[in-house]
């Protein structure tokens, strides 16, 4: 009945492996952890050990550390365009770049009476953000050091 036009299975073809490597990209299991002085940021993604292995040590991320009182943040889950670190978020809160070899950041000196959540992305256009369900406080790194005595 209806014909595909040629022309648009090679652009549908490209689409769709741009998506994949977006979700490949895609972090998941995102930890974060009261660190004496400030929090650490964890996570995984899609990508297999091997590749990262033999390969560069990979794209970076773009992690933004959200204070729980910001509204900007949980709007905005695309990525729109590459960050640089030179640039201010616009919310102004904190960020910091990882490549994906290491997948994890250390934010020193965030207020020990606020809570914060990451959100993390492929430092690219258009990516997706992850937000983790859980958020940290960097003062709750006392009670968990009092508990493991």
């Amino acid at each position: 009945m209806f014909k595909a036009n040629p022309t648009a299975r090679p652009a549908e073809m490209r689409f769709m492996r741009e998506i994949g490597r977006r979700l490949r990209y895609l972090p998941h299991s995102i930890k974060l952890k009261p660190y004496p002085g400030g929090i650490l940021v964890s996570w995984e993604d899609n990508e297999t050990e091997s590749f990262r292995t033999l390969g560069p040590s990979g794209p970076d991320y773009h992690v933004v550390l959200h204070d729980d009182n910001c509204v900007n943040a949980e709007t905005a889950l695309l990525h729109d365009k590459a960050a640089l670190p030179s640039e201010v978020v616009p919310c102004s809160c904190r960020q910091q770049f990882s490549r994906q070899s290491r997948r994890m950041c250390l934010f020193i000196g965030p207020s020990h009476t606020s809570t914060y959540y990451p959100m993390i992305a492929l430092n690219g256009d258009r990516a997706f953000y992850r937000v983790p369900s859980d958020r940290v406080s960097p003062g709750s790194y006392e009670s968990v050091e009092n508990l493991s005595q």
